[in-house]
């Protein structure tokens, strides 16, 4: 073998073993990855929200619901409406205080409406003198600053005497000492528009004010022959402070006829009034079916209040009407029926935009 071959072959055998070597060498650890940050989902442009855009939640409201009393069908309501918005909207509280009276009522939010949200009870003859600037609002300009939601309650206008005073008739009434509720209130409203109606004047009868509690205590003492107050029970329920006088003397339960409601109407400038048949044997003493004046009550909010607002209550009230029947039986008296009637007649004052909204979404108007 010549020498070059030697070297050759030499070379070739270092070369062999050195990848050998390398085969079976164990492999190098692997190299941890570089880190970046974390990942940022892009959004897509679609889906960017546009400068000044907030959130879609409504910010909280809370409205004053200024109601008649906590006892009053009226308060009891309110009460029932306060639980449901707190149970079933996402925006709207109802926080309420009691005064008596819708004109009182009416004052309050007349002087504090700059302050907040309201709620107030009102009824057909109320809404006529506050609209047209008459009878309680007479001297104020005219109103069309309130918008109906629903009619919460029919409020009949009782008329009970002693039976010691020879009162059967409206025309009985002449001469005698009559308690009527305080000024402002609607039976006030009621009893002077109903005695202005049997043509009486100042002086033909003697009108003695006072609270229902007064009034009861004052015909079971004879210094009243007479009481007409305002009756808001339920349909077919008796009204506790008539069903205590009745129980302890003999009353006579006075009935009104068409043509005095007619003449009513006439007055007050829009068919307001209608007649309510009390079927026999609710009272202790009624044997005979009586008939009573009567007249839808509203609950109503500034017009300026927004749409949202006045849609809000209306379907906070009535999707949730059977829970508002368990929380107090005297939500029924809120029958759909008797709104469904309102809102075909033109009223003193229009239903609030979003009660409308509301009420069209129902099927209940067109």
């Amino acid at each position: 073998m010549s020498k070059g071959n030697g070297c050759r072959l030499l070379l070739v055998g270092l070369l062999s073993a050195s990848v050998l070597m390398l085969s079976c060498a164990p492999a190098a650890p692997a190299q941890p990855p570089r880190q970046t940050g974390p990942t940022i989902p892009q959004i897509p442009s679609s889906a960017k929200p546009e400068a000044g855009a907030t959130s879609s939640k409504k910010p909280l409201v809370e409205l004053t619901a200024v109601c008649c009393g906590g006892v009053t069908t009226i308060g009891v309501q309110t009460q029932v409406l306060s639980k449901l918005l707190k149970d079933h909207s996402d925006f709207l509280r109802v926080n309420t205080m009691g005064l008596v009276g819708y004109a009182k009522c009416t004052e309050y939010y007349l002087q504090n409406r700059e302050k907040g949200y309201y709620l107030l009870p009102s009824s057909v003859s109320h809404l006529f003198e506050y609209a047209t600037g008459t009878g309680t609002y007479k001297g104020s300009p005219p109103r069309k600053d309130l918008g109906l939601l629903w009619v919460y309650s029919a409020v009949d206008l009782l008329i009970v005497a002693r039976t010691d005073s020879g009162v059967k008739t409206g025309s009985d009434l002449k001469g005698k000492k009559i308690g009527i509720n305080q000024p402002g209130s609607i039976g006030y409203i009621n009893a002077t528009r109903y005695l202005k109606a049997l043509g009486f004047k100042e002086g033909d009868f003697k009108p003695v004010y006072g609270s229902y509690e007064d009034l009861v205590t004052a015909m079971k003492e004879g210094t009243i022959q007479v009481w007409m107050n305002p009756h808001t029970a339920g349909r077919g329920q008796p009204y506790p402070y008539l069903e205590d006088l009745a129980g302890s003397m003999r009353l006579s339960f006075v009935s009104v006829v068409p043509a005095e409601v007619d003449k009513m109407n006439t007055q007050l400038g829009t068919r307001g009034y209608v007649i309510h048949t009390v079927p026999g044997g609710l009272y202790k003493g009624q044997t005979a079916d009586v008939s009573w004046l009567s007249e839808p009550a509203f609950q109503v909010i500034p017009s300026g209040h927004s749409e949202d607002i006045g849609y809000e209550l209306c379907r906070v009230w009535w999707d949730f009407q059977d829970e508002a029947m368990d929380l107090n039986v005297r939500c029924a008296q809120s029958e759909p029926d008797i709104t469904k009637d309102a809102l075909a007649k033109e009223q003193v004052v229009p239903f609030h935009p979003g009660a409308l909204k509301y009420y069209r979404q129902r099927g209940w108007i067109k």
